[in-house]
């Protein structure tokens, strides 16, 4: 990078932290989104030497000695436990007819982690800045992007060849770090697994969402139209936010897959336009429901005009 590249990185990011502080005050976090392992962003990280940063990495982006680390199946370890594991062994493990059940969803759910101490040179000095490099690794994410890509691909074949090769190159180079999520932070090594407790939590909650809307809301519907595709992904994520707040309602008394079966099998006979019979069978949720919405479709008959008014 040049000296002139240099200043102007300096003063970009000297605004950043005047706009900051002039807002938040003193921030004592933040978060760097989508960031590249590059002498750059080693400048924005020197501007915030007091203050506690995370950055988002791209594995792929990592020099061939990092490269190297990152992509080694052995040393990684679990929260809350001591042994080290080799997550080539642990796929091999879920891949084998042998492993019951249970026990794959265990491993395919679990989050592995490995860290190590890097230093960034910052360009134009004989400085370095020290931080930890801290990767996961999630066997469910790699599976959903197996099967994403894989999708993608059913579609892509009705298009031209070279489109296809295309698309199968692109593939090949990015399908090695499936899995893999790294953020690199300035923090001392003793906090590193109070990072990692909270950074694993939202990782798996972000990760059984994805899996969940998958299965229950969103269909193998071959959309191409732009609106389309923006009314469809808009539809699934307000079908979402509602199913989040009925849970809560519930104070998350049974599992979604529960409330989902109850939701689905809550149906009607219409009797011509006198009204409505339930022809569900009550159980616990559907009381819970009734006591949280103050909604009670449990009477034998509900007139045409009752409805109306519950539905409102």
């Amino acid at each position: 990078m040049s000296d002139n590249n240099v200043n102007r990185k300096y003063k970009q990011y000297e605004d950043v932290k005047k706009f900051i502080n002039s807002n938040f005050g003193d921030a004592n976090l933040f978060v760097l989104p989508d960031s590249v392992y590059s002498s750059s962003d080693s400048i924005f990280l020197e501007q915030f030497d007091n203050t506690f940063t995370i950055s988002n990495q791209k594995v792929a982006n990592f020099n061939p000695k990092l490269l190297n680390w990152a992509t080694d199946t052995k040393g990684w370890q679990r929260n809350y436990s001591n042994k080290i594991y080799d997550i080539d062994k642990v796929e091999q493990k879920i891949l084998d007819i042998k492993t019951p059940t249970n026990v794959k969803t265990k491993l395919q759910s679990q989050i592995f982690y490995k860290y190590k101490k890097v230093k960034i040179s910052i360009p134009g000095t004989n400085k370095s800045i020290p931080q930890y490099m801290i990767l996961m690794f999630s066997y469910s994410l790699k599976l959903w992007l197996k099967q994403l890509r894989e999708n993608e691909l059913q579609n892509i074949k009705k298009e031209d060849e070279d489109v296809v090769n295309k698309y199968r190159e692109v593939i090949q180079k990015s399908e090695a770090y499936d899995g893999y999520y790294a953020v690199c932070v300035n923090s001392e090594e003793n906090i590193i697994k109070d990072i990692l407790n909270v950074i694993t939590t939202k990782f798996d909650q972000v990760d059984f969402m994805l899996r969940f809307v998958k299965n229950e809301f969103i269909k193998d519907n071959q959309l191409s139209q732009e609106e389309a595709i923006d009314a469809h992904y808009l539809t699934t994520f307000v079908s979402l936010t509602i199913f989040k707040y009925i849970t809560q309602k519930l104070r998350n008394s049974f599992t979604n897959e529960e409330v989902v079966e109850t939701l689905k099998n809550i149906t009607f006979a219409r009797i011509g336009s006198e009204g409505w019979i339930p022809t569900f069978i009550p159980d616990a949720i559907t009381d819970a429901l009734h006591k949280s919405f103050d909604i009670d479709f449990d009477h034998e008959f509900i007139s045409a005009k009752d409805m109306r008014i519950k539905l409102k």
